[in-house]
């Protein structure tokens, strides 16, 4: 192909991303309508696939186990762990806590399995009208902000959704590589959701998703899959079957983000490799009567796995390029600087979006480290190409595996903070997102 024409395609793909782009910062920007007020109470089951999570398993449990007693089970399914996860989960007991022990040959098969066991036990409960029962699962590490509940509640008072997602955020957020992590999840994911929040397109995540059990129930008995994205294919099948999903912008939930560069990468690509296996989704998605611009949008984020890999692959080619045209080669000596300058445009404007988002959204971010983390951004982002070609070698070789993530230690007592705590240590992160009990002293 010859110069010219790969500028071609490429100024299409600039103009068709950045219209895209705008298109989503203006829906994102618009206040979200309110669902109406809820009627009554809802119930919440909250499960935890645990999968040797000894290190974090304790403050979550101080955390959920204080959110509504009165309306909210605490459910943990132990997944076959080798460490002191069923104690930590047994020694919750007189508070409500049920535990769920996989053993082998069942166990470790992924945290799809783990859940559908999870969902198996609720027939067990006694939860009072099951059509005011919500799923809600949270990761051992996760911590649900003041008043979650309450925005679900408020969510979910029109009949019709059938499951939401909070907002995201990395708790670890001192770290230069955990910072990045966060600005993806308060910038990107926060501008993606919110916009598609207005498409009918929103994506569950697989930490603070909340879901009607009578919308699981349609999908039989077994809700979750083997995908490696089995959030992402949870929420798909729940969109084809007809139910809305929405995306609710003042629940929040703190997690722990990977603290070196080789374990974000194995979870990348394990995200990746999920995401590709929902492609086995699109034919259901074309022929389920959903409205255009809710098929289109899905069609764009599932298939954005391989827009990764090709713009990997025309990064470098640009690159090259743009270097021989410095050398004075004969390849490129008829384009136009000005040609380079707009093949670049399609990081450019992104960039700026998610530093005025993730500046807004977290306030206490200057608009010069917002700026800094975006322009960083273009390094950190090679990570994803490098998970999306792993990801494509994984799925050409037939190798599927639940690659876990580590976790770091946190103090087994979380302090009570009735304001808003806007620090940035992991600590006082963790606190501002859980409401467990403390003695006056350790909180100080």
């Amino acid at each position: 192909m010859s110069p010219d024409a790969l500028f071609v395609i490429w100024r299409f793909g600039v103009a068709t991303t950045a219209l895209y782009l705008v298109a989503l910062a203006i829906m994102a920007s618009r206040p979200l309508r309110s669902s109406g007020h809820p009627t009554r109470a809802l119930r919440y089951v909250m499960m935890v696939p645990a999968l040797n999570e000894e290190l974090v398993l304790d403050a979550t449990l101080r955390c959920l186990c204080e959110l509504a007693p009165a309306r909210t089970t605490v459910l943990v399914i132990d997944d076959g762990s080798d460490d002191d996860t069923a104690k930590i989960a047994e020694a919750f007991a007189d508070r409500g806590v049920h535990l769920v022990h996989r053993a082998a040959p069942n166990a470790r098969q992924g945290k799809g399995a783990a859940l559908n066991a999870g969902y198996q036990h609720l027939s067990g409960l006694d939860l009072g009208d099951r059509a005011d029962v919500v799923i809600g699962v949270v990761d051992a590490d996760g911590r649900l902000g003041p008043g979650t509940l309450e925005h679900i509640d408020a969510a979910l008072a029109d009949p019709s959704i059938g499951g939401v997602q909070a907002a995201v955020r990395i708790a670890n957020r001192h770290t230069l590589l955990a910072r990045f992590q966060d600005f993806e999840f308060v910038g990107f994911s926060y501008l993606f959701q919110a916009a598609r929040h207005r498409l009918g397109s929103v994506g569950l995540g697989g930490n603070g998703q909340f879901t009607r059990l009578d919308a699981l129930a349609t999908l039989g008995p077994q809700p979750w899959t083997d995908c490696l994205a089995e959030d992402l294919d949870l929420g798909l099948r729940l969109t084809i079957a007809g139910w809305r999903l929405g995306f609710v912008r003042d629940a929040t939930v703190d997690q722990q983000g990977v603290l070196t560069v080789a374990a974000l990468v194995r979870q990348r690509t394990r995200w990746v490799h999920g995401h590709l296996q929902c492609w086995a989704r699109i034919p259901a998605l074309l022929r389920s009567g959903l409205p255009w611009r809710t098929v289109a949008d899905t069609l764009v984020y599932l298939t954005s796995p391989g827009i990764l890999a090709c713009l990997s692959l025309g990064i470098a080619a640009t690159t090259a390029l743009g270097a021989t045209g410095l050398l004075g080669s004969p390849l490129s000596s008829s384009l136009d600087p000005a040609d380079l300058a707009v093949v670049w445009l399609p990081v450019g404007v992104p960039l700026v979006v998610l530093a005025v988002t993730y500046h807004r959204r977290a306030s206490a971010t200057s608009w010069a480290k917002a700026a800094a983390l975006a322009i960083g951004l273009i390094i950190y982002n090679l990570v994803w190409y490098l998970a999306a070609w792993q990801a494509l070698a994984a799925i050409a070789t037939r190798r599927q595996s639940w690659a876990k993530t580590s976790r770091i230690p946190e103090p087994t007592r979380v302090p009570t903070f009735v304001i808003e705590v806007r620090a940035e240590s992991p600590t006082a992160a963790m606190a501002a997102a859980c409401s467990a009990s403390a003695d006056p002293a350790e909180a100080a």
